[in-house]
This record gives structure tokens, sequence and C-alpha cells, in this order.
């Protein structure tokens, strides 16, 4: 189980690696402070590109409000 769920945290840092640069630009030109964690729920092992997708829905709903927020 520990093995899982380290490639579980491994896999999800990854894939939040390679996606947070608009998130993160965002940010910055706002002038605001994100805190994140991710919670994988699932029984199964994830695949990456499963991974993959539901994590660029998650930021880019998160950028998103982070847009709206720097531009009421």
């Amino acid at each position: 189980k520990a093995v899982d769920r380290n490639r579980i945290k491994r896999q999800l840092r990854e894939v939040y690696r390679l996606q947070k640069a608009e998130l993160m630009q965002n940010v910055r030109i706002g002038g605001l402070q994100v805190a994140l964690f991710f919670i994988y729920t699932g029984k199964e092992l994830p695949l990456h590109d499963d991974l993959f997708k539901k994590m660029g829905k998650a930021l880019c709903r998160l950028n998103e409000l982070v847009h709206n927020d720097k531009n009421p």
C-alpha cells in the first residue's frame, strides 16, 4: 500500500509541475497567494494520462477563479 501511495504522490507532483505555469503567472500578476493540495481518493492506481487530464481541468477552473479575482 505505501508503494502505491508514494507512486500516486509522485505522479500528482509531476502532473502539477507540468501544468502549473499559467496559474502561477496569473497569481503573480494579480499579487495573490495560493496554497494548494490535492487528494487522490480512487481505489485503483491512476493512469498518467487520466491524472494529466483531471489535473488540467482542476487547474483551469482555479485559473479562472484567480483571473476573475484579479479583474473584478
